[in-house]
């Protein structure tokens, strides 16, 4: 049953995707290429393309999680060279 649902959802995050889009052209490898075929032959996409989204839409999902965490490093490291310009 937890398939089933996690289809579903895979479903509608689908349809949400195409609302407002753009193209891409991107280079995978063969494994990744061929991984992504295997999601669509399974029947749980329509396309190579709505795979790719919903991999793009997980991984930018993701590390927003981690921007947060870039940016302060990031004011850190500026922080710290002004100081050491400074001296």
């Amino acid at each position: 049953m937890t398939e089933y649902n996690n289809y579903e959802t895979i479903k509608k995050c689908t349809y949400l995707v195409y609302v407002n889009t753009g193209v891409v052209p991107i280079r995978v490898n063969k494994t990744t290429l061929s991984k992504i075929d295997e999601m669509v032959k399974s029947g749980m996409f329509k396309s190579r393309n709505a795979v790719l989204n919903i991999i793009l839409m997980t991984g930018i999902k993701n590390f927003n999680a981690w921007s947060g965490i870039l940016s302060k490093s990031s004011s850190y490291n500026k922080d710290y060279d002004r100081e050491v310009s400074k001296n």
